[in-house]
């Protein structure tokens, strides 16, 4: 059969209104879903009668068949991730999950059940029994033990009551769970509570259950990305909510919002609890940084002009102490060095440094807080600075110098722990 022939702007015309209708389709997924099956035969309907807008996206100009091609590559896309069992828009237990964020990943699938001994790659540690008095109101949540890094705990963002199930204050929860619960409302009746990880979460997991209402529950990591919001139905019993990075972010905050909620008697609006928590892998993180004035000398000149002044930065960026750790530097040889070593803290201070040998550095004891030596705490840092002088005869045509940083502490990033710099003479 013969394809009739359009105008120039007919075939525009006819393929951005196929366009329009596969962006609706888009806009489609967002809306509230039934169910999984719903959500996946529909879409394929779409698919299905857009096979007839892509013949004739076929007779349109190039730019328009870009676009139309685009729309519906995402919308197989979507259809992809609604047939992968384990995602869904609405589950069991009323919770709607979307697709994993860039850093963060949410995992709903205990639904009411008892919580798994892992999230993701990590192995989480229950919260240990709280045993403040119940009624109370409380602005934090007893940390587990081991003690997280830097003693920090788990923070709530508004006063919540101490409570315990099914006899000290909230009476249901879910598989069967009797301990500590933090009731949102009672003090403050608001209907938000955001949950303040401790420093370096990795991962999370709680169990909300609300009075009446929908909620909603968002993570945020350090990074700034988020995860949700999600929505949540009441009646369903206590919901598990589980939340963890990829590990190179930390989770700084999960908040749970219930707008529509109606309060008790006690102006208990929702509650949660039954928290666990995993920290990011202890790693020390030293970095080094050499830098070396001016970037050329004359050999044998008069003071500064034959002199070298280097400057050695060096800090603990990681998440755990840095243990017996040496920097070491390499005084080139052939140079003379002038004055000593200044390194407040460390070891070498004071030092005069010898051409061609190797100095090394040490962080002396009680030079960071109350450690001992070789102690090099997370966010600790120093300076190291000496002079070198050029003399006259200087075999090369520049001056290399190296500088190392080690601990017997694992270390996130070797890639820093070396600099160097070369001066021209």
């Amino acid at each position: 059969m013969r394809r009739p022939h359009l105008s120039g702007n007919r075939r525009n015309v006819i393929t951005l209104t196929l366009l329009a209708g596969l962006m609706l389709s888009v806009g489609f997924l967002i809306a509230p879903m039934p169910s999984v099956s719903a959500a996946r035969q529909a879409l394929t309907a779409r698919l299905s009668s857009n096979r007839t807008a892509q013949k004739l996206v076929a007779i349109a100009p190039a730019p328009v068949r870009k676009m139309v091609k685009n729309q519906i590559s995402d919308l197989r896309t979507a259809a992809a991730w609604l047939g992968n069992p384990g995602n869904s828009m609405a589950s069991t237990g009323a919770v709607t999950t979307a697709p994993t964020m860039a850093s963060i990943t949410f995992d709903g699938s205990p639904g009411t059940g008892a919580p798994p001994a892992t999230l993701g790659p990590y192995t989480m540690t229950p919260f240990p029994d709280d045993t403040r008095a119940v009624g109370i109101q409380v602005t934090d949540a007893p940390a587990p033990t081991p003690p997280l890094p830097g003693g920090s705990v788990l923070g709530f963002s508004t006063s919540v009551r101490h409570s315990e199930v099914p006899a000290g204050g909230w009476a249901t929860w879910s598989h069967g769970y009797a301990s500590d619960v933090y009731p949102v409302g009672q003090f403050s009746f608001t209907p938000t509570v955001t949950l303040l990880m401790p420093a370096f979460t990795g991962a999370f997991y709680f169990y909300a259950e609300p009075d009446s209402g929908t909620f909603s529950v968002t993570a945020t990591a350090d990074d700034g990305t988020t995860s949700g919001p999600i929505a949540v139905v009441a009646a369903s019993g206590a919901t598990y909510f589980g939340f963890y990075t990829d590990g190179g972010v930390s989770l700084t905050s999960i908040a749970v919002s219930c707008p529509t909620c109606a309060p008790s008697g006690f102006g208990n609006f929702f509650a949660v609890g039954e928290f666990g928590i995993a920290t990011l892998p202890r790693y020390a993180d030293l970095q080094l940084t050499k830098t070396a004035s001016p970037a050329s000398v004359v050999a044998g000149g008069v003071g500064a002009a034959g002199q070298i002044a280097y400057t050695t930065n060096y800090r603990n960026l990681g998440i755990d102490t840095a243990l017996l750790t040496v920097i070491t530097d390499n005084i080139p040889a052939g140079t003379t060095p002038v004055g000593t070593i200044t390194a407040t803290g460390l070891s070498c201070n004071g030092a005069a440094p010898t051409a061609g040998v190797q100095i090394n550095c040490t962080p002396n004891a009680g030079a960071f807080g109350a450690n001992p030596a070789g102690v090099l705490p997370v966010g600790a840092s120093g300076t190291i600075t000496f002079t070198l002088a050029v003399p006259a005869g200087y075999p090369l045509n520049s001056v290399t110098n190296s500088a190392t940083i080690t601990s017997n502490t694992p270390d996130g990033n070797v890639s820093s722990n070396t600099a160097s710099t070369i001066t021209q003479v």
